[in-house]
């Protein structure tokens, strides 16, 4: 007798059993295939979903219709009652100069009280990364002078706002 190897049969040929699925390199290649087509299938599926999908959201959404003008809302009807040219409003006769001056003081101390919470914070390590970094952005004087109106404008504009 032969040498066994690991394709030996352990049982003698003719009392080997029979099994119902194939073995060997056909039914691999046959299930590789299989799983190949399933793939694609699954592709194809999900690229058809996806127009689908698309075209649903795009049609339920594009499509409102937009109510009718009516004639109150055009603006030919605003113009055509309106004299021209528009008169200018002084702005003196809107708030007397001294609730101007209100206005801007409100400003002025909004300005004051974030100057003192700046004092009240401990500055950073110098050489430290932060602190490094405030001196390679920081600004020139103008720069600096320029934002402080703007802020005493912003709160003065909030105010107005109230």
């Amino acid at each position: 007798m032969a040498n066994p190897t690991e394709k030996t049969f352990l049982l003698p040929e003719d009392e080997t059993p029979r099994y119902i699925f194939g073995y060997g390199s056909q039914f691999q290649r046959r299930y590789q295939t299989r799983k190949f087509q399933c793939c694609v299938a699954t592709v194809i599926l999900s690229i058809i979903l996806t127009i689908i999908t698309g075209l649903i959201i795009f049609i339920s959404v594009g499509q409102h219709e937009l109510p009718p003008d009516t004639p109150d809302n055009l603006t030919l009807n605003f113009l055509t009652l309106t004299q021209f040219p528009i008169g200018d409003v002084n702005l003196t006769e809107v708030h007397k100069e001294d609730e101007w001056d209100d206005i801007v003081n409100m400003g002025v101390a909004a300005l004051k009280e974030r100057d003192t919470n700046e004092d009240k914070v401990r500055s950073l390590p110098i050489q430290s990364p932060g602190h490094r970094h405030q001196m390679v952005v920081s600004t020139s004087k103008k720069a600096r002078h320029i934002s402080r109106i703007g802020y005493i404008e912003d709160h003065a504009t909030q105010f107005l706002i109230k």
